[in-house]
C-alpha cells in the first residue's frame, strides 16, 4: 500500500460524470496538502482497455475566456460538450438564461457551438446533439431546434 502524500486524507474524490459507448469522463476533485485549495482533473476512461489520459479542461477554458459550468460525453470518440459562463460569473441556476456551448474534440480542438443556448442533454444520444434558445423542447418554431450530428 503506498501511503497519499500529496492529498489530504480522504479528501480526492473520483465521479463518473458521463459514459458514452465503451468511454467515460471522469471527474476527479479534492484538496491537495499544498498549495491548500481546491483542484478539479478530468479523465477520459476506455472502459474496456482501462487505458486514461488526465485531459486538461479547464486550462483550455481558461483560455477561450470561459469558465466551466456542465460537461457531457457525447460520443465514444471522447467529443465532450461543455456549458460555459464568463469567468467571473457565478454557477447559473434553472432560471438563468442559458450559457455558451462548447465541442472539444479529440484532437483537443475547441469549437463555439453556440452563444446563449440550452442544451438538452435527455434528448440528446448517440452522437447527436440537440440545442435552442428556448428551454421548451421542442423549441418553438421562432427559436428554432438545432441539431448536431457528431
Amino acid at each position: 500500500m503506498k501511503e497519499n502524500r500529496e492529498w489530504l486524507p480522504g479528501s480526492y474524490k473520483f465521479y463518473i460524470d458521463s459514459v458514452s459507448g465503451a468511454k467515460a469522463l471522469i471527474r476527479g476533485y479534492g484538496q491537495p496538502r499544498v498549495p491548500y485549495q481546491w483542484t478539479e482533473d478530468y479523465y477520459l476512461l476506455d472502459v474496456k482497455s482501462g487505458d486514461f489520459r488526465q485531459l486538461p479542461i479547464l486550462r483550455e477554458l481558461a483560455r477561450e475566456d470561459s469558465g466551466l459550468h456542465h460537461e457531457y460525453l457525447v460520443d465514444s470518440d471522447g467529443t465532450i460538450l461543455f456549458e460555459t459562463t464568463p469567468p467571473d460569473q457565478p454557477v447559473p441556476l434553472n432560471t438563468d438564461p442559458p450559457v455558451d456551448l462548447w465541442l472539444r474534440f479529440p484532437s483537443g480542438e475547441y469549437f463555439l457551438l453556440d452563444r446563449r443556448s440550452h442544451f438538452f442533454r435527455n434528448k440528446s444520444i448517440d452522437g447527436l446533439v440537440y440545442y435552442s434558445h428556448s428551454y421548451s423542447f421542442p423549441a418553438p418554431p421562432q427559436e428554432g431546434l438545432k441539431v448536431l450530428c457528431c
